[in-house]
């Protein structure tokens, strides 16, 4: 069954990630989804209730103020995002499609804006993490994705990491836009070694 398989940090990203795209949480459909009972995912969105995400509701949750759904994988626009809205990493508010969710034991989600920031955030350990599928929107495992590394188009920071759940579709991807296919660990050191080398030549200009 698949509630055996998902972990408990699994099962919170796909909620916080139905709130970034739909903006509420429907337990009976979820349910039937992933394969797990009504009550775990009620137990899960209390714990989101409690990191201040959702907000519950008759048969589910919505979104709370801080977390607002996006609109075709833009941030829906927020007054003045505290910093717990923003990513991690670059400060920028986060809480739309490209929103990457990673989880450190112990402690609660860290979000970045987007795979970018989110492989930085993964340093030299691959933590638990998930993304959303660039052609599709769905939740994707880091750990298995595929990542387009610097293709034409950036869609948030730069230089852009775009993740996919089928290496055959990142592939296609690449022949329109450019860049190269990488699993993570292999993209984590890309997006380290870009950021390193822009910040020499950063640091040239200005001697």
């Amino acid at each position: 069954m698949e509630e055996a398989r998902m972990l408990p940090v699994e099962r919170r990203t796909r909620l916080l990630q139905e709130l970034a795209e739909r903006g509420a949480i429907h337990v009976a459909a979820l349910s039937r989804q992933l394969g797990v009972s009504a009550m775990t995912l009620h137990r899960d969105i209390d714990e989101l209730v409690r990191q201040g995400y959702a907000r519950k509701v008759r048969g589910g949750a919505i979104a709370s103020a801080r977390w607002q759904p996006a609109s075709a994988g833009r941030q829906a626009p927020a007054a003045a995002p505290s910093s717990a809205d923003r990513c991690s990493v670059c400060g920028k508010p986060v809480g739309g499609r490209n929103t990457f969710v990673v989880h450190r034991e112990g402690a609660p989600l860290s979000l970045a804006c987007c795979a970018h920031c989110g492989l930085l955030m993964l340093g030299d350990r691959a933590r638990t993490a998930m993304a959303s599928d660039f052609l599709f929107g769905h939740t994707i495992s880091a750990r298995t994705a595929y990542y387009v590394a610097g293709p034409d188009l950036v869609v948030c920071c730069a230089p852009a990491v775009l993740p996919f759940g089928r290496r055959d579709d990142a592939q296609r991807f690449c022949q329109g836009f450019g860049g190269r296919v990488l699993p993570l660990e292999q993209a984590v050191e890309w997006v380290r070694a870009e950021m390193a080398l822009n910040h020499v030549s950063h640091a040239g200009k200005e001697t």
